[in-house]
């Protein structure tokens, strides 16, 4: 019988990452959706670690946020560990 793989759960450390750059930006959740092209909902998901985004999403809100996707990508991984 073959394996199956399991569902990860969504990367708490994205959503994380993502809240804290939006609030050092001082950005709230409308700005950014407005910025990124990711309705302020979907970032709330993102950010309470409810869904996990396509790579094309975190770029977008890498792009929003005025950051680097490695940056975005490093900070969530540092999260991650914790």
């Amino acid at each position: 019988m073959p394996s199956r793989l399991k569902a990860l759960p969504p990367q708490h450390g994205l959503g994380k990452a993502i809240r804290v750059f939006r609030e050092e930006k001082r950005l709230t959740g409308s700005t950014l959706a407005e910025r990124s092209e990711v309705s302020a909902s979907w970032i709330s998901r993102i950010e309470h670690g409810h869904v996990d985004p396509t790579w094309g999403t975190i770029g977008r809100l890498a792009k929003g946020l005025g950051v680097p996707l490695k940056s975005l990508a490093d900070v969530a991984e540092g999260f991650e560990e914790d």
